[in-house]
């Protein structure tokens, strides 16, 4: 169930950033770079957290 509020928290976020960044940034490689760089960005911290989540429920019992 955290890993899917995980998904759907980067995914609204990365939305709500990727608006702002075609709505406000005028020169088309700057936007391109600027998309490219936020997909990265959030999808490893998406992976990072979910890792995180993966990893404590793995080894909590130990």
């Amino acid at each position: 169930m955290m890993i899917l509020f995980i998904i759907s928290v980067f995914t609204h976020a990365y939305l709500g950033c990727r608006e702002v960044v075609e709505d406000y940034f005028h020169k088309e490689w700057m936007k391109i770079s600027k998309l490219v760089g936020m997909y990265l960005f959030f999808f490893a911290m998406g992976a990072a957290s979910i890792f995180s989540v993966l990893k404590i429920a793995f080894t909590a019992g130990l």
